[in-house]
């Protein structure tokens, strides 16, 4: 659904029922355009963090400790010295 901008010696040159024809087009576009903005704006305003819904599993467990915090962790090393 491309619509083109008539210049104003085309405007001119229309007729009463063409211009009629061109304004439902645009009133048709319109309706289009504002559905799926109204689509689009639901989409986002809802995600994650707002849903009502839990967030998967996989979002909310956390990362493991970096090698270097494992190794200086005291449970960590007294572990390993006992074996």
């Amino acid at each position: 659904m491309k619509l083109q901008r008539p210049t104003q010696a085309e405007l001119d040159a229309m007729s009463h029922a063409q211009k009629d024809a061109l304004i439902m087009q645009l009133f048709d576009a319109l309706e289009t355009l504002s559905a799926r903005l109204a689509a689009l704006e639901k989409k986002v305003e809802k995600n994650s963090r707002n849903s009502s819904k839990p967030r998967p599993r996989t979002v909310c467990v956390k990362a493991r400790p970096s090698r270097a915090r494992r190794v200086n962790d005291p449970v960590v090393v007294k572990r390993a010295t006992r074996a």
